[in-house]
């Protein structure tokens, strides 16, 4: 069944609290961010689905939209009704109300589906529910798949590349400015100032009013998908022989 945006997203925030209730335990997650034998990226962090672990089961991305919707209302003289508890704080409750305001949330943020999106299939990763993620080619955005070293694209046979050769293009470029950023993947600049309100994104350098970003950085939160194979490649490639 196709649904439309705002109600695909609903169904996604109704089917996060259930992905959350099965996540690791806190111990186990901090074994997976153990980064000790992980080699360091030349530029930029690594991707952020290993950072962002103990922050899905804090659920610290659910209370950030829910604020930023609550601080949004009150500036539109919108009264908020019904807000989650913010003393004590429960994702199931959280979700429900964003839910119940997507329409308004959406109308205002033109990221939030593909936020929520990206935070339920992080979600549907930690809990070990994401069988077969979903690629796009990175040329035409059809349907992709991972063949060893290769993305290859279903539709165009040309647009295969092997993943060493997108990891080259987007992790050892020299950082840009916001506007270089935005233009390059096709983001506007609320994306990054989010991005970095919410510890996912932190700026390469400042020069004057100019802020610099690693596009490796934003590549790996366009393409959480792609950044975790080659995240996955270089924990094997690292690991001490048995």
């Amino acid at each position: 069944m196709i649904r439309n945006p705002v109600e695909q997203t609903q169904h996604l925030l109704a089917d996060i609290p259930r992905l959350w209730r099965q996540l690791p335990s806190t111990r186990y997650m901090v074994r997976l961010r153990d980064d000790t034998n992980i080699r360091k990226p030349v530029a930029g962090s690594r991707p952020p689905l290993d950072t962002a672990l103990l922050d899905l089961k804090d659920g610290r991305d659910i209370t950030w939209w829910v604020n930023l919707a609550i601080e949004e209302m009150i500036e539109a003289e919108v009264e908020p009704e019904n807000t989650p508890s913010t003393r004590n704080p429960d994702l199931a409750e959280q979700c429900a109300w964003l839910a119940a305001n997507t329409p308004w949330i959406a109308e205002h943020n033109p990221d939030y589906h593909a936020e929520i999106s990206s935070l339920h299939w992080m979600y549907r990763r930690a809990a070990g529910r994401a069988d077969s993620a979903k690629l796009r080619c990175l040329s035409c955005g059809n349907r992709a798949f991972i063949d060893g070293e290769w993305l290859i694209c279903t539709e165009v046979e040309e647009h295969a590349r092997t993943v060493k050769d997108i990891e080259h293009e987007h992790r050892f470029r020299n950082m840009e400015p916001t506007s270089a950023i935005c233009q390059r993947y096709g983001i506007n600049e609320d994306r990054i100032h989010q991005w970095r309100q919410r510890h996912k994104l932190a700026p390469a350098d400042r020069q004057g009013r100019n802020l610099y970003w690693w596009p490796w950085d934003v590549f790996c939160l366009i393409n959480p998908t792609v950044a975790e194979a080659i995240n996955a490649r270089d924990e094997h490639t690292t690991k001490e022989p048995a």
